[in-house]
């Protein structure tokens, strides 16, 4: 506990320390109970394609397991996206499944097929930074910002910022 008292805060010793530290801890707090959309259903969606995503990302881009977690990372972020348009979260969801389907289709020597996922995947980005008031983990914007900054504007120093910028106290989870 003390190495995260004194982590927490280089310029606030004893006491100041403490209460920056419990102000993170409540702001994580919030941040980890605050829904990810405004209907349970779409809450859902929005697991199984994060769930997906994280599985599929487990195995070789065309792999058969992989091929269908992708699947169904995009079926759940297109059920969310088309209840919840204005969300981030599934635009955010979509580029990366449009990434990683890009990959795929590069690997098996598909460039106009991966071109079309490349594009798909930098609109998708595009729109998860242009509704990113609707998430309210701060890390997870900054996630957004520095892909957006990587892929879409091709601004690695920006995203370089933004990614160190995740490891900061300041960006819980």
């Amino acid at each position: 506990a003390y190495a995260l008292i004194q982590a927490s805060s280089k310029s606030a010793p004893g006491e100041q320390a403490i209460t920056q530290l419990m102000a993170n801890m409540n702001l994580l707090q919030t941040v980890l109970t605050a829904p990810l959309a405004q209907s349970p259903a779409t809450h859902d969606e929005l697991m199984t394609a994060m769930e997906s995503l994280e599985q599929a990302l487990a195995y070789e881009a065309g792999d058969e397991e992989s091929n269908d977690l992708l699947a169904s990372a995009d079926k759940a972020s297109r059920n969310a996206l088309t209840a919840e348009p204005r969300n981030a979260l599934p635009h955010w969801l979509q580029a990366n499944v449009a990434y990683n389907l890009a990959l795929r289709e590069f690997r098996k020597g598909n460039p106009v097929d991966a071109q079309q996922q490349l594009a798909a995947m930098k609109k998708s980005l595009t729109e998860a930074v242009e509704n990113r008031e609707t998430i309210t983990v701060p890390s997870l914007v900054t996630e957004m910002e520095a892909d957006y900054y990587l892929l879409v504007r091709r601004e690695p120093e920006k995203a370089a910022e933004r990614y160190l910028q995740m490891t900061q106290l300041d960006q819980p989870l």
